[in-house]
């Protein structure tokens, strides 16, 4: 991956974090996208001390010129984008079964999980197919391959996810750009001490390997599926769970 060029969104997150990290022990540079700037500058400062190459871009991935003007501004000033990870989501502490969940609720869950994810997707893609290389990797996540009552808008927008990531690929291999996907289940994060603990017996009793993975399980994966190594891997969705969806 030397004097190659990565974006990374989401690029504040653990695993946005380590992923930018992955991409830079690799010799890649590493443009770290996210919407607060003191979290993309903290990633981008972090691959620095690596001894690696990386400066923050700022912009709210629902905003359909916010991306566009993000993805031109990396693409121009390096001559283009030989990989992506679109590491943008989350469940924004929404929950609610299919009947009980609020219209807005479902809205603003899309737009993050799902809407957020075509966008980058989308403008990532252009450049590549013109450029005739690349790869693409979307952070789904474990829910998007099983399901939980509860979580329903989420639940949906990353399962759509996979399907978007499947016809990407499609759309995009026959003209030089693989598209695959990861789909990590629960990892450590910074939380209170109730919550860890929680997770943690979560982990225990329901992960075959008994434990929380590592931010840096899930990175080292997106990593590698942009990756040479990963050359004839296209519209995979790699579950990286430790074993849990395999027991649904």
């Amino acid at each position: 991956m030397n004097s190659k060029t990565a974006f990374v969104t989401g690029g504040s997150s653990a695993i946005g974090r380590h992923v930018a990290l992955g991409f830079a022990r690799r010799g890649a540079t590493v443009a770290v996208a996210a919407h607060r700037p003191e979290g993309a500058e903290a990633t981008a400062e972090a691959v620095r001390e690596l001894g690696g190459k990386a400066f923050p871009v700022l912009f709210d991935a629902r905003d359909p010129d916010a991306v566009r003007e993000a993805v031109d501004e990396v693409a121009d000033r390096f001559g283009g984008i030989d990989y992506a990870v679109n590491n943008v989501g989350g469940t924004l502490d929404i929950s609610g079964n299919v009947v009980d969940l609020a219209l807005d609720d479902w809205d603003t869950v899309m737009d993050l999980n799902l809407k957020a994810a075509w966008l980058c997707l989308k403008y990532e893609l252009t450049h590549m197919q013109r450029a005739g290389h690349g790869a693409i990797v979307n952070n789904i996540g474990a829910l998007g391959v099983r399901a939980v009552t509860g979580m329903s808008a989420y639940v949906a927008a990353k399962h759509a996810l996979v399907g978007l990531t499947k016809t990407a690929a499609l759309e995009a291999a026959p003209l030089g750009v693989r598209i695959n996907g990861v789909a990590p289940s629960m990892t450590v994060r910074n939380e209170p001490p109730d919550v860890k603990e929680s997770r943690a017996a979560f982990a225990a009793q329901k992960i075959p390997l008994g434990r929380i993975s590592e931010a840096e399980e899930a990175a080292q994966c997106a990593v590698w599926l942009c990756s040479d190594e990963a050359s004839f891997v296209v519209g995979h969705v790699l579950v990286v769970d430790g074993g849990l969806t395999t027991t649904f």
